[in-house]
């Protein structure tokens, strides 16, 4: 997590500025989501998704604010940490036309996305 939170992988630049946008409160769910940049583009912007709740989501929808391809960055569901957790076994997401993304989130999970600039969705 500090590896990312200094960009030591070049892929997570947004979470060493200042622009942020919540996005997406859900809060009878107990999710949100917010946009982290430092200039904007490929290997800056960050999405963050927490689900601070006990539910599991095997479908959980939420519009973003850049189209394209999201790389799974860090996902705290990851079995490494506990066994007790349950982990989602996701790499990848992708928008729709709409800019929608669904994805399964585990309880208490907390996700971060990145792109790659050959994951951007076309103009």
């Amino acid at each position: 997590m500090v590896n990312l939170r200094k960009n030591l992988y070049h892929n997570t630049a947004g979470l060493t500025g200042s622009g942020i946008n919540v996005f997406h409160e859900n809060m009878s769910s107990n999710v949100i989501a917010y946009h982290r940049w430092l200039h904007g583009g490929p290997h800056d912007d960050v999405i963050v998704i927490v689900n601070a709740s006990a539910q599991r989501f095997k479908n959980y929808k939420l519009y973003v604010p850049v189209a394209g391809t999201w790389h799974v960055r860090f996902n705290s569901s990851w079995n490494g940490y506990s066994p007790d957790f349950h982990e989602t076994n996701i790499s990848t997401v992708t928008t729709d036309e709409n800019c929608e993304l669904s994805l399964e989130l585990a309880d208490y999970n907390v996700l971060i996305l990145a792109q790659d600039p050959e994951s951007i969705a076309s103009s």
